[in-house]
């Protein structure tokens, strides 16, 4: 005789468990219930009744189960209307859910929109915050222009003011040119300056030429005449005819005191018999000369 079967539906019944603990039960079992598929439909499962009853004495359950305590009509009758006033319970609680179903959707789209407001703000909160810092790089470019203008005011004023003291250092030549001018006739009277027919005199003893001067000390001439407009050599300005030159610029005593003072320790400076051009000594030397030409 083929013994009878269960599926595993009819199994949770008659073993009075749930499904999960079922198939644990199932994974700690002995037997193997490989293949126990039910030929009409293969998802149907099954166990045959020996490995139910193993079941059931592995795990404290009655073997064969209990037959089910018959039916008292009138408990029927109140479960009818237990279930009647859990049905109408249940469709209250639908229609409340119902309700705050609407009301969550409402909520929802009140907090869509205040999402898309919150948005808006920040877009409106950064483009503030671009312009706040596109002006703070305008501002401070403004006052780097502002302090760049100053600066090239300041500069003007420098020049104007090294402009303003080489005037004065070209008036002051101007003057003394005026007075050697005035002693011009005194000096060929004595015979020191000798006239051409252009009318323009020979270099005066006490003068020297400027080009000269600095290449025997083995100083650029360039240099020296660079020293002479920026007035730190003084020089005499004029018109004199040396060798067969007409030159313009010389230098005195304090000149070629001044070129010692400036050039002396330079690379290249060749010192003369003369050295270091001290003005009085020169001066008395010039004049002792004179005397004796005298």
């Amino acid at each position: 005789m083929q013994e009878k079967t269960f599926t595993y539906g009819q199994c949770y019944e008659v073993l009075d468990v749930d499904a999960k603990t079922f198939r644990r039960w199932l994974e700690k079992a002995t037997f193997d219930v490989t293949g126990q598929v039910s030929k009409a439909d293969s998802r149907i499962k099954y166990l045959t009744e020996s490995q139910v009853k193993t079941l059931a004495d592995d795990h404290g359950r009655a073997w064969p189960p209990r037959p089910a305590a018959p039916v008292d009509p009138e408990s029927t009758t109140i479960k009818r209307s237990e279930f009647k006033l859990l049905d109408d319970k249940t469709r209250e609680h639908s229609a409340a859910i119902v309700d705050l179903d609407g009301q969550a959707a409402e909520h929802s789209r009140m907090l869509t929109d205040a999402l898309i407001r919150i948005q808006s703000m920040e877009r409106a909160i950064n483009s503030l915050t671009e312009q706040q810092t596109a002006m703070a790089i305008g501002a401070s470019k403004a006052a780097g222009t502002i302090k760049e203008l100053q600066e090239q005011v300041a500069d003007q004023d420098d020049t104007i003011g090294e402009l303003e003291r080489q005037v004065q250092i070209h008036a002051e030549t101007i003057s003394t040119l005026n007075e050697q001018i005035q002693r011009a006739p005194a000096a060929r009277k004595v015979g020191k300056v000798q006239a051409h027919s252009d009318g323009v005199p020979d270099l005066p003893a006490d003068l020297v030429h400027v080009a000269t001067f600095a290449e025997d000390h083995g100083i650029a001439p360039t240099t020296v005449m660079k020293a002479i407009g920026t007035a730190r050599i003084p020089a005499v300005r004029g018109k004199w005819h040396y060798g067969r030159s007409v030159i313009r610029v010389a230098l005195n005593g304090e000149g070629r005191a001044a070129f010692w003072d400036q050039y002396h320790q330079a690379n290249g400076f060749k010192q003369c018999s003369h050295c270091p051009h001290d003005l009085v000594a020169k001066d008395e030397q010039d004049q002792a000369e004179t005397a004796q030409e005298a």
